[in-house]
């Protein structure tokens, strides 16, 4: 509504356009704009409007009535919850409105409830308005399958409106059908392999959501387990997921209740269940030995929860406590009585106590305590080997030890182990048979090798193994070996030395004293015994433990220098060559002589490999070298003219050449 003012003076007359100011009474139901144009809010008045003018104001009254109806709205929704075929328990009032949502206040007008989401059927769908412009349902219901619906209300001509979501319950149940049936065989206690499921509908013949179906046992006794009460989804199904019969082997029937309805279901056979005791009813012997068979072996009962006997069952033996391996067959089923047989069960590994564990499923037994003992003897190792080198006749300073062994390494004690020479000959002595001890070990302790120098081994054996020794290098025992061929020159006579070996007391190897008789180079012999108290020297030196050896060598003047030294140098390689024969210290060899014997001793002492005096008569690869030499009464400087004493027969005749200054 557009409104107008007009200033006029005391003369009634029109005055100039001045600013107007509108103002409303009551803005809740009119308000006015700057301009003069007056909206309604809502339905009601009278409103009071004022012009003002510079101090001036005028009043006019506005009343505000609905326009004609345009639309619906829902003053109360439905509830938001409903059964099936039931009316709801808060009806809805639909108002009806004009385009500004003012209430329309006309009666007579008919609105119609529809369903917008969820599929069924509407009673008590028309509602007509009062004078108020209300519309109130009195017995408006939905039948359908239980879920989520909405309803639209409409009218012609006006626009519609939807109410909130109502949550439709299922109507009492009617029929409960078995759709799958447990299993026809189970398990004691264990969920049925295929697990029951349920199909409820309502009296209008929907499926029944939301309803508690609870399954027990119909006939056969025992314990039904699981979730036994299952609510049936949006289609009235009810599906079981866990269930499982604990009781004795046997025929059983389910019964399925909702409400007043129920089924029974087809007869299922519970089997024995899974392993729940086990028991040792025969222990295994309480003594065995490594790697044997029991001479008892071992019998296991298994049964379920129930104490039904479990046939068919894998029980699995192996070894609770101490080392080693469990031989045969450690797994055997049970029989029909639940009884597992093992017939040939052993323990392989060190010597000392064990037990069992016999394992079915998820349950285990232990055994009695089983003593293991060694087995047969399997290895023998030589912990201590003989000494490497030996005196022909006397103990050996190392005394031989071997370890008997099963095969697991356990000690054998109380074996006779027999010890022979392996190879080399000659004859053995002391004590050839000793037992083990409980460590399993046997020690000789006075064995000897009697025979001639060179190199041993020794075995020892019991029963069907044995071992051989490392190699024992013989060596002469106390006494005298003469004329002992030490090399051969080309075309020259045998060269010849004399060994005189100390006693057996003293300690090996033995150092060497080496004895170069003199004579000019043109005489003497290693049998001399006038010669520089030889035999007192020689019997003080063995007295003191060494080995004294005399030689020949090739005489002038039918030998001319240098073979002399060669053979010196070939005897001291002879000795080296030859220790462990003689028992020898082959780093500890000296040599004296006097007169020709000791310039050749000084040669010895101040010569090498690279003098060029070696010569080719024996044993290259040997060093001459030697540790001491005593020179005494050697000549020292041979310059020409020499003394006169050198000159039998001219210098050429002793050495074809003077060799000049000794170096």
């Amino acid at each position: 509504m557009q409104l107008a003012a007009t200033v006029r003076d005391g003369d009634g007359n029109g005055l100039p356009t001045a600013s107007v100011s509108w103002t409303s009474s009551d803005t809740k139901l009119a308000t006015v704009s700057q301009g003069g144009l007056v909206s309604g809010v809502a339905v009601g008045g009278p409103v009071t409007i004022t012009a003002t003018v510079s101090g001036l104001s005028a009043t006019s009254q506005v009343t505000v009535v609905s326009g004609p109806p345009t639309q619906l709205t829902i003053t109360t929704q439905p509830s938001e919850t409903a059964s099936s075929g039931t009316p709801l328990s808060r009806q809805p009032v639909i108002q009806v409105r004009d385009a500004n949502g003012n209430e329309v206040r006309e009666s007579g007008i008919e609105v119609m409830a529809a369903l917008t989401l969820g599929s069924g059927t509407l009673a008590g769908a028309t509602a007509t308005t009062d004078g108020t412009g209300k519309a109130a349902f009195g017995g408006l219901a939905i039948t359908g399958a239980a879920g989520a619906y909405s309803l639209r209300f409409q009218s012609p001509g006006l626009t519609s409106v939807a109410s909130q979501a109502i949550a439709l319950s299922a109507a009492p149940v009617a029929q409960l059908t078995i759709t799958t049936q447990p299993s026809a065989t189970a398990q004691n206690g264990a969920v049925f392999p295929q697990q029951p499921v349920v199909e409820l509908r309502d009296e209008s013949g929907f499926p029944a959501s939301g309803q508690g179906v609870t399954a027990s046992i119909a006939s056969g006794g025992g314990t039904l387990t699981g979730a036994t009460t299952v609510v049936t989804d949006g289609d009235g199904v009810a599906t079981f997921t866990d269930l499982a019969i604990t009781g004795m082997v046997g025929s059983r029937t389910l019964i399925f209740i909702a409400g007043s309805a129920n089924a029974i279901s087809d007869a299922l056979e519970i089997t024995p269940g899974p392993p729940a005791t086990l028991t040792i009813i025969r222990q295994p012997s309480d003594m065995a030995q490594n790697g044997v068979e029991f001479p008892q072996q071992p019998l296991v009962e298994v049964r379920d929860q129930s104490g039904n006997r479990v046939s068919g069952q894998d029980v699995l033996a192996s070894i609770a406590s101490g080392d080693g391996a469990l031989g045969g067959t450690t797994t055997v089923t049970t029989n029909v009585s639940g009884v597992a047989t093992f017939t040939d069960l052993s323990i392989t590994g060190t010597i000392g106590d064990r037990t069992l564990q016999f394992t079915a499923g998820s349950i285990s037994a232990t055994s009695s305590t089983i003593a293991l003992e060694a087995a047969a003897p399997a290895t023998l190792a030589i912990t201590v080997q003989p000494p490497s080198t030996a005196v022909s006749g006397v103990t050996l300073d190392q005394p031989p030890q071997v370890a008997l062994q099963d095969a697991s390494g356990n000690p054998v004690a109380g074996e006779d182990v027999t010890v022979a020479i392996a190879s080399g000959g000659g004859t053995l002595g002391g004590t050839p048979v000793v037992s083990t001890n409980a460590s399993g070990v046997a020690t000789f302790g006075d064995l000897s090798l009697t025979g001639a120098p060179g190199v041993r081994t020794l075995s020892f054996s019991v029963e069907s193994v044995d071992a051989t020794s490392d190699p024992i290098a013989l060596a002469f025992g106390q006494g005298t070996q003469l004329d002992v061929q030490y090399c051969s020159s080309p075309g020259g006579p045998l060269q010849r030395m004399d060994v005189f070996i100390p006693s057996n007391s003293s300690p090996r190897p033995l150092p060497a004293a080496v004895y170069i008789h003199g004579g000019g180079w043109s005489s003497g012999d290693k049998a001399d015994n006038g010669l520089l108290l030889w035999p007192e020297v020689r019997d003080e030196l063995l007295l003191r433990g060494f080995l004294v050896a005399t030689l020949n060598y090739r005489l002038a003047t039918a030998w001319q220098w240098p073979e002399q030294i060669h053979d010196v140098k070939c005897a001291i390689r002879h000795l080296r060559a030859k220790a462990q024969d003689y028992g020898l210290d082959a780093a500890s060899i000296g040599a004296w002589g006097a007169s020709a014997g000791g310039h050749l001793v000084a040669m010895l002492g101040v010569t090498d490999a690279n003098s060029g005096l070696e010569g080719d008569h024996g044993f290259p690869g040997w060093s001459s070298r030697v540790a001491a030499v005593v020179s005494i009464g050697g000549i020292s400087d041979l310059t020409p003219p020499a003394q006169s004493e050198l000159n039998f027969g001219g210098p050429e005749k002793t050495y074809g050449t003077w060799p000049g200054p000794s170096q």
